[in-house]
């Protein structure tokens, strides 16, 4: 299994951990240290950002709804349909 996973390194590994839903989270510990391209994969290529809508973005989608729908939109209303992008900023897969 470890010489497929190195054999077209990072591309299988990549994909191996996304077909198993295994992040970065899951592998990373304080107490091993790992190789600069071990660590090139497991934090650049497999961990993931969420996007979160900074508060002038989300001033700029409730706008476009009071003009769109040509009434007056609470931010509460946009958030009940884009509630991903009107979390708060973190990190996802860490």
């Amino acid at each position: 299994m470890l010489y497929h996973l190195l054999q077209g390194w990072p591309e299988i590994f990549v994909k191996a951990c996304q077909v198993t839903n295994t992040f970065s989270y899951m592998i990373k510990t304080p107490y091993l240290e790992f190789p600069y391209w071990v660590e090139d994969a497991l934090f650049f290529r497999i961990q993931k950002y969420k996007y979160s809508a900074c508060d002038k973005e989300k001033s700029n989608i409730v706008n476009f709804f009071d003009k769109r729908l040509q009434k007056k939109i609470r931010p509460e209303q946009v958030r009940r349909y884009l509630a991903y992008y009107f979390e708060e900023r973190s990190r996802a897969l860490d």
